[in-house]
């Protein structure tokens, strides 16, 4: 048998080494499967993000256009900007 041919010190190295090396393989798919877990986070994250962003930026132009309309009521003029209405 190949242990015979080993030292007692190469002996303790390979029973030590082969739990270690299951371990590891067995470890593998975990890892895998927390970075496929940590991807789909961080897309979640940048997606909130965008989502946030674009619903300021939709505020900031409704902002504006109320405020548009209200300049326009305030000087006489119809919202949609066609017909003078009476002051």
């Amino acid at each position: 048998m190949i242990l015979n041919r080993l030292t007692v010190r190469q002996r303790v190295n390979v029973l030590a080494l082969v739990p270690l090396l299951v371990v590891v393989v067995l470890q593998v798919p975990l890892v895998a499967a927390g970075l496929d877990e940590a991807r789909a986070a961080a897309r979640t994250a940048q997606a909130a993000l965008t989502a946030r962003q674009v619903g300021r930026l939709i505020e900031i132009v409704q902002r504006a256009r109320l405020l548009s309309i209200d300049y326009r009521t305030r000087q006489g003029v119809s919202p949609n900007g066609l017909t003078a209405g009476s002051a």
